[in-house]
């Protein structure tokens, strides 16, 4: 009927939802018997021409207003200007309106009823594991607030602090759970209170040389911010005053910068200040905590959780009160951070989210190993998550302990190395490690692109550490320029610790002077048995049937596994060397294609009846040992006399002698079963659980 819309009959009509819920509470009391009365805001909330709120103002004017008698009702959302004018509170205003009623009538608390418990850790909606928590300060609850928990406005907050009024959240289709009080208390035990996000912003960067030294560039910039009223969220700046960066939200972005190339101008004319840019799909990412000043390696904690979410940091603030500490980072991947800084600064688990490649007798031995340990190791603060297991054609997601092999059959064929290497981003996968227990070449050699996805690799597969030198050498180059971590302790001992001691001895200066060692259980256990007079084929077959050998036990017999141990020994202790450089010579030789493998060992029975004998005859036993020295090695059968510390090695057993700079004249000796799916497994399952501990 006007034409027009004046900003009182807006209001009016804004406030009106308000006072319909207050009419109907009223009706549904007196329904009840219960004696209802109402208060109009506009009689007491004093609104400033800017919007604020005066509180004094208001307290005062509420003081002279007459007492009212039961249950007192009244709507949110506005109050009144100094000509008496309604004016709303803006967003939350219905909250607002209760903390400053509350302040007004000098309350103890102030509860806010909402739809959810209180207030969590972070987003419940992406971090299943987020706690409700019990208490929280003022300021903490501020903090949170202004960097996007959704639960309570800053505003709200403010004039409750100020009063010393306590506030409670709680949900109102729950009247019986606690929700979380906010108070001046905090819990100072906890150096990280939550994770917050703000998403959909835009950072905007003030440059140029001429900002260097300029008195007042940093107010003309956000003067300009202001007369746009454009709220400025964060603020970095560069050492050496020539930049200039916030955040805004992104939808106003354009704006902003519009207004500052306007500013700007004839500076930006004459090469003073660059013309300015933005970034946009940005979010700032925060940790907010009354005992983060308090707590040493807050900061390094939290940037290592956004490294590990494989998150680049554009700009980082933190407040004077060390109470928070933000990150601007690129919005696609706001989840996994959120994720990512939840598992690393709330959660007392270290977590593992691990792939399994391989379902073999060793891929099923560490998969039951780990579904056996998942709540003991949950205890002792280590999360262990199966992510997925797969073979070469198919992968299982989020696998059961007692039927993964069969829905694993039931999956349809996919591209197992794109699948997993998308898998790594996603949201849920905080820790992704690779474990290998398959013998593929095209597992090993995409060992580098899985770092690249962001995996730590765990492997049972030796070729990856017996490829080319020059290939070897760049997959480990690929593993350090992403800060992934690579274990293979099983390659040489399967569950002796064999790589890990090697390591800290070069690591603290010790060099290898020589080396001799039984590295095969196979072999361990035939020779074992020719020593006790079995003849090879029947020696052979008795480590079959004890499971010892590989399927095609020509694989054992032709030496090349112990070759490849040998090799990755050199390489650890420093020598360029590849498998064209080692002196193999195998227990028996497969050379001739027309005869099939029992047959050709049957052939060697009366050879190694001979050995064994004359062996006998010089009071020593047949090995079939490795060797390193003098920046070589060797692989063959030895007849070494009974002193001989490998003499007694037999029965599957394996055994390393180091002699080094510091071990010497007596060699380090490092002895045990080497061989089994559930040794293996279980040395692959310590490598995965060695991640836990960090980056090294």
């Amino acid at each position: 009927a006007l034409g027009s819309c004046p900003d009182q009959v807006l209001t009016e009509f804004l406030v009106s939802g308000e006072q319909l819920s207050v009419a109907l509470m009223q009706a549904h009391l007196k329904s009840k018997g219960i004696t209802a009365t109402t208060l109009c805001p506009a009689q007491f909330i004093f609104v400033n021409d800017d919007g604020s709120v005066d509180l004094a103002a208001s307290k005062t004017r509420y003081q002279n207003m007459p007492e009212r008698q039961g249950v007192v009702l009244m709507p949110g959302f506005f109050g009144a200007d100094h000509q008496g004018q309604w004016q709303t509170l803006g967003r939350n205003g219905s909250d607002y309106s209760a903390a400053l009623l509350a302040a007004c009538a000098g309350a103890s608390d102030c509860e806010i009823w909402t739809d959810v418990d209180g207030v969590y850790q972070a987003d419940p909606r992406w971090v299943a594991e987020s706690a409700l928590l019990p208490q929280l300060s003022y300021q903490e609850a501020m903090d949170m607030s202004y960097f996007g928990a959704k639960v309570i406005h800053p505003k709200t907050i403010a004039p409750l602090a100020e009063q010393g009024i306590k506030a409670w959240i709680r949900n109102a289709k729950a009247p019986e759970r606690p929700g979380t009080l906010i108070s001046h208390e905090s819990v100072a035990e906890r150096a990280v209170t939550a994770v917050t996000h703000l998403s959909n912003m835009a950072m905007i960067h003030v440059t140029g040389q001429g900002l260097q030294g300029m008195v007042g560039a940093a107010a003309q910039v956000f003067d300009v911010m202001a007369a746009e009223h454009i709220s400025v969220f964060l603020i970095s700046q560069t050492a050496n005053e020539q930049g200039i960066s916030f955040c805004v939200p992104d939808d106003e972005s354009e704006q902003a910068v519009a207004a500052l190339n306007r500013a700007f101008a004839l500076s930006i004319k004459h090469g003073l200040v660059n013309p300015i840019e933005r970034m946009t799909g940005l979010s700032i990412i925060t940790v907010v905590g009354d005992g983060m000043h308090s707590h040493k390696g807050v900061a390094n904690q939290f940037f290592r959780a956004l490294t590990q979410a494989r998150v680049n940091v554009k700009a980082i603030a933190q407040d004077a009160s060390e109470r928070s500490i933000s990150a601007v980072i690129n919005g696609q991947k706001t989840q996994q951070a959120v994720v990512s800084c939840h598992q690393h600064l709330c959660q007392p688990q270290q977590r593992l989210d691990v792939f399994v490649l391989g379902c073999g007798t060793v891929g099923q031995v560490l998969l039951a190993q780990m579904f056996k340990q998942q709540q003991r190791l949950l205890d002792q603060g280590i999360e262990l998550k199966i992510q997925a297991v797969a073979n070469s054609r198919q992968c299982l997601f989020h696998p059961q302990a007692d039927d993964w092999q069969s829905q694993l059959k039931a999956q349809t064929e996919v591209d197992v190395a794109s699948i997993l290497q998308s898998a790594s981003s996603r949201p849920d996968v905080i820790h992704p490690v690779v474990v290998d227990c398959t013998a593929s070449a095209v597992v090993a050699q995409a060992y580098p692109a899985y770092f690249d996805a962001g995996f730590d690799v765990v492997t049972a597969n030796k070729l990856a550490n017996t490829l080319p030198w020059e290939q070897h050498q760049s997959m480990l180059a690929s593993a350090r320029k992403n800060r992934r971590l690579y274990r293979y302790e099983t390659h040489v001992g399967a569950g002796l610790p064999v790589i890990k001691n090697l390591k800290a001895l070069m690591q603290s200066g010790d060099a290898l002077l020589a080396f001799e060692g039984i590295l095969s259980g196979s072999l361990s256990l035939i020779f074992g048995l020719l020593e006790a007079g079995q003849s090879l084929s029947e020696a052979v077959i008795s480590a079959q049937e004890k499971g010892f050998t590989e399927p095609d036990v020509s694989q054992d017999l032709s030496g090349m596994d112990v070759a490849r141990k040998v090799l990755i020994m050199a390489r650890e202790v420093g020598l360029s060397l590849s498998m064209e450089d080692i002196d193999l010579k195998p227990v028996v030789s497969f050379d001739d294609d027309s005869l099939d493998v029992a047959t050709v060992i049957k052939n060697q029975n009366d050879h190694f009846d001979a050995l064994v004998k004359q062996a006998q005859k010089d009071d020593a036993v047949l090995r079939y040992v490795a060797t390193i020295e003098d920046g070589k090695c060797a692989v063959g059968v030895k007849q070494l006399p009974k002193t001989h510390p490998l003499a007694g090695i037999k029965g599957g057993e394996n055994a390393l002698s180091l002699l080094t700079d510091y071990y010497q004249p007596m060699p380090f000796v490092i002895r045990g079963y080497g061989a089994g799916a559930a040794v293996t497994a279980a040395g692959l399952f310590g490598d995965v659980l060695s991640l836990s501990g960090g980056r090294s």
